[in-house]
């Protein structure tokens, strides 16, 4: 799989009239029914040939695929200030139009004839919609499981896994959706192996992590089905527990989140602290009624350098009753 990566500026409006909604069978395009309103946001488009990864073609390329030791991330603390987070950077139109907008993304698709695609020329034009209308950050507060009552960016999300959902004639259980990952999979990847794949959105992200860059790159990971096996990445079969696929962006927040002091946003761009990522799985451990998956336990072995002693908890761990002084 050849990777090539071309940048572009969009432009789209919100001047419209109810004839620009009638569909024609062809796929209508965001820009032909929005014309005046300018996003300067700039897409990046990652498009392969489902050829094996050409490891060569750059630095960049190669550093994707050095052992995972090689990127293993280490807290460090910093003198400099850290801007707190704010939802607002990542959008270019206000939140009073999100609704309006939305309701136009969704009845561009609706009413386009997508017989003739397949599946990934129609999920590429489904995400194009959102991109072209919101900008390429368009999943963000999504990502960041921010709820509307936060933000009205948070529908933006919603509202384009419902439209995949109603295109794939996914039923909203997970096991049927997991079919999406894979064809997002196939569309950014080609038939690159797991490992591949793991390594090359590794390679992406600093190897200090901030809690946004851990959620960021466990949510890229996701996306492509990473995390679609339930024997590998999630706990037995009858047993309370924790898998990897939405335990670990939980706990990252929840560290910000449980602060009494300090607000979650001011925290995002905090390198994340690895003894209480460490303690808060030993506390699973420790409870005794959960268990965490093998491939769970694995990854935080591979992203943050973790340790097992004998009674399988992570050496160094900070215990959630002994962080925050005490007022965990």
């Amino acid at each position: 799989m050849n990777l090539s990566i071309t940048a572009s500026k969009t432009t789209s409006a919100l001047n419209y009239s109810a004839s620009q909604f009638q569909s024609s069978g062809n796929a209508l395009s965001f820009h032909n029914v929005l014309a005046n309103f300018t996003q300067n946001s700039t897409i990046t488009n990652l498009q392969t040939n489902n050829k094996s990864i050409n490891k060569e073609s750059s630095p960049f390329i190669a550093q994707a695929f050095m052992p995972t030791s090689g990127v293993i991330a280490t807290t460090a603390a910093s003198k400099a200030p850290i801007e707190p987070f704010n939802i607002d950077d990542y959008y270019s139109i206000p939140e009073s139009v999100v609704w309006g907008t939305i309701f136009i993304v969704k009845s561009i698709i609706r009413d386009t004839d997508m017989s003739g695609m397949t599946d990934i020329e129609a999920y590429d034009f489904i995400e194009q919609q959102y991109i072209d209308a919101f900008g390429e950050n368009f999943r963000m507060a999504r990502i960041l499981q921010m709820p509307t009552s936060m933000t009205m960016y948070a529908a933006i999300g919603f509202s384009f896994t419902e439209s995949l959902a109603e295109h794939f004639g996914v039923t909203g259980e997970r096991g049927s959706f997991l079919a999406i990952y894979d064809i997002n999979r196939e569309r950014l990847f080609g038939d690159a192996a797991d490992d591949e794949i793991y390594n090359y959105i590794r390679a992406k992200y600093p190897e200090t992590l901030t809690h946004h860059d851990f959620i960021l790159m466990h949510d890229e990971m996701r996306m492509v089905g990473l995390f679609n096996d339930d024997a590998r990445w999630s706990p037995p079969p009858g047993r309370n527990g924790y898998g990897l696929f939405t335990c670990l962006p939980g706990r990252i927040l929840g560290m910000a989140n449980n602060h009494p002091d300090i607000p979650w946003e001011i925290n995002l761009h905090k390198p994340i602290n690895i003894p209480y990522v460490f303690g808060g799985y030993n506390m699973w451990q420790w409870q005794g009624d959960y268990d965490a998956s093998p491939m769970l336990t694995e990854f935080i072995k591979n992203i943050f350098g973790g340790v097992l002693d004998e009674r399988g908890w992570f050496i160094g761990g900070v215990m959630p009753w002994d962080q925050y002084g005490g007022r965990f």
